[in-house]
C-alpha cells in the first residue's frame, strides 16, 4: 500500500459514499492508482467501515448517545442514532407506539412540554391559490417549548480517533486514521441530515447550526475548540431548541397531511408549521480531513447522434463530462495547481477499457463563504457500440457501469481522495409538441399538444405512482423497506415514480434501486403549496438545490427536476423558481427535463423545443393553470354522512362507480397526436385488518371505532384539519364509507369485532380496486401516455391512499417490510399495467392497446358471463403494433 494515504475514504463519506473494495491497477508511470483499501461510494450508512477508513461513526447500533430534556424532567435516555425524539421516547419507555389509538396525541406532552395554544394573532392568515382567496383561523395548535439535548462524548488520540464506549460495549473497535506525510491532522463533524432545527456544540461551543432537513451540514473542529492533550474527553452536543427558525425547509407533511396523522402541534414561533418528531435523522461522523478532498462528482452524458423518433441502436456515439467538486482544506493551494496533482480515472465499458490522468492545473474554482470548490472536467468519449443502454422497467436491461476516480500529487507519492460511482446511458426527452422534429434545432418553448417521454428513441407510456416517506417517524426508516418498495413497483410493472416535494430526500436505496430495477423518477425540489413551506429566495435554498442536484446527479433513473407541488407560479422572468432555483439547476445539471411545478403547462423560454432540456436563456413559466398538457386527479376521497372524521367531511354530493367504463372506439391513439399526462390520481383506501388491528384497542376494531364516543371535527384549511374526541377512527384520515355503499351497499359499519372489521377493511380495499380499474381502462383507452397514480406507500396505519401498506421496518406488529400488497397492486401487476390489455365497457364495445415496444401477436378472446353460463363472442388471432 503507498504510503501517506489520507482521510480519502473519511472526506469522501461527505458525499454519502458506500464501502467497497478497489484494486490495483498500475499505470505506465508505475504509480499505483488504486491501492488495496476501502473507499467510499455515495450513500452507505458505513455498516461495514472497517478499521482504517479514516472514518469514525458517531452512529449505529454500537454507539450511543443520552437524551436529556433542557429542563431536566427527563434525563439519561439512550439513544441510537439516526433515529427521531418519538422513536427514542418509545424505546426508552417514556411513551407507548405513537401510532398506537391515539397515543401521537395523548402523550405529546412528553416531547413537547407545556401544551400551549398559541396567541389568536399569531393565526391570522391568508392563503391565496389560482383557485380561491380566503381568510382563515386556525384554532387548536400547540406550540413545541421544551428543548431536547443529544449528548456523546469522543477523544482523539494519535493516529486513532477513540469513543468513549458504553460499559457494555468494552469491545468497540476505534476507528485508525491514517495519516498524510507531513503527519497534519484535520477533523470535521459530518451530519447527514437535522429535522427541525439544531444547535451543535463542542465542549459547550456552538460550532454552528443545522435549520435545513435537505442539506448535508460539514463543521470543522478547529483546534480552540478541542480540549488537548488529544486525549482527553470531548463532548458532542446536539440542542434542539423550539424557538431556532427553520424557514420550513423541513417535510411539509411533519405533523399532518391527508395521509398522515395529524399533530396538532407546531414550531414556538408564529410560522403555523406543524411539527410530530425531530432528531439526528441521518448519519453523523468526525473524519480526519486532508488538503484535497473530493466531495461530488456530477457525470453529464451526452448523446452525439441526432434526435430520432425511433429505437436507438448503434447509431451516435457519448460523450461523458465528469464534474469532478474537490474541497480544498490544506495551507498551500498551489500544490494542486501544480503539474503532480492528478485526477485518475478507470472506466470499463463492455470490452472498452479507459484510463485516463487529467492535470489539475487547468480547474475552475468556485468561491463560496464557507470554502473554495475547485472543478476539475473530465471528457469521455464512449462509442456506442462498447456499451449497452440502459432502458426503463419492462422495456429492457437497466445496465449500469462503474467508474473509478482518485485524487492524486505525485510529488508526495499519496493519494489524498477516491470515489466509485455508477452511471447508465440513456437518451431522454420531453415531447410536448404535435409535429416532433420539425421544430429549428435551437427553438425554445413547451408545447401545447401533450406530454410524454421518450427514452433512447422510443416513446414510452409512463405508468407508476407517487412516493411519500416510508414513515413519520425517522428512527423507523430502514434500507431494506425502501429496497423492497422499489421492487413493487417493477414488479407491478411500474416504470416511473415521482418522489413528492411534501416528502424528504429518500435513502439511497431507494436511488439505487430505482436505478437497478430501471423506475425512471419524476423528482420534485421539496416545496409545496402551502404558505409555509413556500421558496424564499436564501442563501440556504441556494446551497440545497446544489447539493440535491450534484449528490444525486449519478443516478441515471432521474430524468425530471420538478419545481413545486401545485404551486401557481407567476411566470415573470424573475420569479423565484424561474430566477433562482431553476437557474442553479440549469447549470448544474443542464442534461435533464426541467418543469416548473407539478402540475403546469411548462415553459415559454429557457428550454429546447425538441427535448425540454435547459437551452441557457432566460426562463419564462407559462402561467395559464390550465388541465391541458398535465393535471392532477381525478381524486375520489373517502367520505361519510354519518361518521366524522378528520378528513372525512360530507362531499357526498354523488358518486361515479364507472363501471362499465365508457369506451370510444373513435378516438385515435398515437404518440404524435395530441396527448396528456396525468401525474396524480388516486382513490382513499383503508389497509388490512393484519396492518390495521395492530395499531388498534380491540374495542376499536371497526371503520367507525368506538361511535358512541362523541366526536367534533372541523375542516379548517388545508392540511389543519382537527378532530376533537377520543374516537380513535376519527384520527385515521379518511373514511370508506362512500365507496362500500356503492360497491357493497349500505351496511352497518360501526359493527364492531374482529369478523365485523376485516369484512369492512377487505370491502374497502376492493372497492378502491374496482374504482381505480376503471379509471386506468378510461386513461388506456385515450390518448394518455403519463399515469402516476396518488399514491405508492402509506406513511402509517391509516385510511390513506396507498396501493401498499405501512412498513418502514422489520420489528412493527403487524406491518410487512416495505409495505403488504393492496388488492389493486395485484391487478396492475397482472392486467392493468401490462404492456398490453383489453378492456370493455358498455354496450358490449371493447378496446386493445400495446403500450410496449415490439409488435403484439396473440389471441384475443372476449366472453360474456351471465347466469345462464359462458358465451365466447369473440376468440380470434391479432397482430398489433405499439401506440
Amino acid at each position: 500500500m503507498m504510503n501517506g494515504f489520507i482521510f480519502s475514504a473519511a472526506l469522501l463519506r461527505l458525499i454519502g459514499f458506500t464501502i467497497i473494495d478497489a484494486r490495483i491497477i498500475p499505470e505506465d508511470d508505475g504509480l499505483t492508482v488504486f491501492p488495496d483499501v476501502c473507499h467510499l461510494e455515495r450513500g452507505s450508512d458505513i455498516e461495514n467501515t472497517k478499521s482504517n477508513c479514516g472514518i469514525y461513526r458517531l452512529d449505529g447500533m454500537n454507539y450511543t448517545w443520552t437524551l436529556r430534556s433542557k429542563d431536566g424532567v427527563h434525563e439519561g435516555i439512550d439513544a441510537i442514532i439516526p433515529g427521531d425524539i418519538l422513536t427514542h421516547l418509545q424505546e426508552g419507555g417514556l411513551i407507548s407506539d405513537p401510532f398506537y389509538d391515539n397515543n401521537f396525541l395523548d402523550q405529546r406532552e412528553i416531547w413537547m412540554g407545556k401544551r400551549t395554544l398559541f396567541n389568536s394573532s399569531c393565526w391570522s392568515t391568508s392563503q391565496k391559490t389560482d383557485q380561491f382567496t380566503d381568510e382563515y383561523e386556525i384554532p387548536n395548535l400547540e406550540k413545541r417549548e421544551r428543548t431536547w439535548i443529544y449528548e456523546t462524548n469522543f477523544t482523539l488520540r494519535s493516529s486513532k480517533l477513540n469513543s468513549v464506549p458504553r460499559e457494555d460495549h468494552d469491545s468497540f473497535d476505534t476507528t485508525r486514521i491514517l495519516r498524510s506525510a507531513d503527519d497534519a491532522r484535520k477533523y470535521a463533524i459530518v451530519v447527514e441530515g437535522i429535522k427541525m432545527g439544531a444547535s451543535i456544540f463542542v465542549n459547550n461551543i456552538n460550532i454552528g447550526n443545522a435549520t435545513d432537513q435537505f442539506l448535508r451540514y460539514i463543521f470543522p473542529l478547529s483546534p480552540s475548540v478541542l480540549h488537548t492533550p488529544l486525549s482527553n474527553l470531548n463532548t458532542l452536543s446536539v440542542v434542539f431548541d423550539p424557538e431556532i427558525d427553520t424557514a420550513g425547509r423541513f417535510m411539509a407533511a411533519s405533523g399532518g397531511w391527508d395521509w398522515a396523522p395529524y399533530s396538532k402541534a407546531a414550531e414556538a414561533s408564529c410560522s403555523s408549521r406543524r411539527v410530530l418528531t425531530f432528531g439526528i435523522v441521518k448519519p453523523i461522523y468526525i473524519v480526519e480531513v486532508s488538503d484535497i478532498a473530493i466531495i461530488h462528482v456530477v457525470p453529464k452524458i451526452i448523446y452525439l447522434g441526432d434526435a430520432s423518433a425511433s429505437k436507438l441502436n448503434d447509431r451516435g456515439d457519448f460523450q461523458v463530462l465528469l464534474d469532478v467538486h474537490l474541497q480544498y482544506l490544506g495551507k498551500d493551494i498551489d500544490d494542486f495547481f501544480s503539474s503532480s496533482s492528478v485526477i485518475v480515472l478507470r472506466a470499463e465499458f463492455l470490452d472498452h477499457k479507459i484510463y485516463r490522468n487529467v492535470k489539475t492545473e487547468n480547474s475552475r474554482v468556485e468561491i463560496t463563504e464557507y470554502a473554495s470548490t475547485i472543478v476539475v472536467t473530465i471528457s469521455l468519449s464512449v462509442p456506442r457500440n462498447r456499451l449497452r443502454l440502459w432502458w426503463p422497467n419492462t422495456l429492457g436491461d437497466a445496465n449500469l457501469y462503474t467508474i473509478h476516480l482518485a485524487y492524486i500529487n505525485k510529488s508526495k507519492s499519496i493519494s489524498t481522495s477516491w470515489i466509485t460511482t455508477k452511471i447508465g446511458f440513456r437518451t431522454i426527452e420531453l415531447i410536448t409538441h404535435e409535429k416532433v422534429g420539425t421544430q429549428h434545432k435551437y427553438a425554445e418553448g413547451t408545447g401545447s399538444a401533450g406530454m410524454y417521454f421518450r427514452i433512447n428513441g422510443v416513446g414510452i407510456w409512463a405508468r407508476g405512482a407517487n412516493v411519500v416517506p416510508m414513515s413519520q417517524l425517522d428512527g423507523r426508516l430502514t434500507d431494506i423497506a425502501h429496497q423492497i418498495l422499489v421492487e413493487s413497483a417493477a414488479a407491478a410493472n411500474m416504470n416511473m415514480l415521482r418522489v413528492w416535494g411534501g416528502g424528504m430526500l429518500m435513502p439511497e436505496s431507494f436511488y439505487r434501486s430505482c436505478d437497478e430495477l430501471g423506475i425512471l423518477l419524476y423528482h420534485d425540489f421539496f416545496f409545496v403549496n402551502e404558505q409555509f413551506h413556500q421558496l424564499e429566495r436564501k442563501r440556504v435554498i441556494r446551497d440545497e438545490i446544489r447539493f440535491i442536484v450534484r449528490s444525486l446527479s449519478s443516478h441515471v433513473s432521474i430524468v425530471l427536476w420538478n419545481g413545486c407541488n401545485e404551486c401557481n407560479i407567476d411566470g415573470s422572468s424573475r420569479d423565484n423558481f424561474t430566477d433562482f432555483v431553476f437557474r442553479i439547476v440549469a447549470r448544474e445539471d443542464p442534461f435533464r427535463v426541467i418543469w416548473p411545478s407539478s402540475p403546469s403547462q411548462g415553459w415559454h423560454s429557457g428550454v429546447y423545443a425538441s427535448n425540454g432540456l435547459p437551452s441557457g436563456s432566460v426562463l419564462t413559466y407559462k402561467s395559464n393553470y390550465s388541465n391541458s398538457v398535465e393535471s392532477h386527479g381525478p381524486y375520489n376521497h373517502g367520505w361519510s354522512r354519518s361518521f366524522q372524521s378528520v378528513n372525512g367531511h360530507d362531499r357526498g354530493k354523488g358518486y361515479d362507480m364507472n363501471i362499465p367504463i365508457e369506451v370510444d372506439q373513435s378516438l385515435r391513439i398515437g404518440l404524435n397526436l395530441t396527448n396528456h399526462f396525468i401525474s396524480e390520481f388516486g382513490a382513499s383506501v383503508h389497509s388490512s385488518f393484519e396492518s390495521m388491528s395492530s395499531s388498534l384497542s380491540s374495542e376499536r376494531w371497526s371503520l367507525h371505532g368506538d361511535s358512541r364516543i362523541p366526536s367534533n371535527c372541523s375542516i379548517v384549511y388545508e392540511n389543519y384539519n382537527n378532530c376533537e374526541g377520543e374516537n380513535v377512527m376519527t384520527q385515521r384520515n379518511y373514511p370508506c364509507d362512500s365507496h362500500i355503499e356503492h360497491f357493497f351497499g349500505v351496511s352497518d359499519l360501526s359493527k364492531k369485532g374482529e369478523d365485523a372489521f376485516k369484512e369492512q377493511l377487505y370491502k374497502c380495499m376492493v372497492s378502491q380496486m374496482l374504482w381505480m380499474k376503471g379509471r386506468i381502462e378510461n386513461i388506456r383507452n385515450r390518448n394518455i401516455f403519463g399515469s402516476l397514480i396518488w399514491q405508492l406507500n402509506e406513511n402509517w396505519p391509516t385510511g390513506g391512499w396507498g396501493l401498499v401498506e405501512y412498513g418502514s421496518e422489520t420489528n412493527i406488529r403487524g406491518q410487512v417490510v416495505g409495505g403488504r400488497w393492496k388488492p389493486l397492486m395485484h391487478l396492475l401487476r397482472g392486467v392493468l399495467f401490462q404492456d398490453v390489455m383489453a378492456a370493455c365497457g358498455k354496450a358490449g364495445k371493447c378496446f386493445i392497446r400495446n403500450d410496449g415496444m415490439e409488435d403484439f401477436k396473440g389471441n384475443i378472446k372476449v366472453e360474456c358471463w351471465s347466469k345462464n353460463g359462458v358465451e365466447i363472442l369473440l376468440d380470434r388471432e391479432i397482430k398489433m403494433h405499439p401506440t
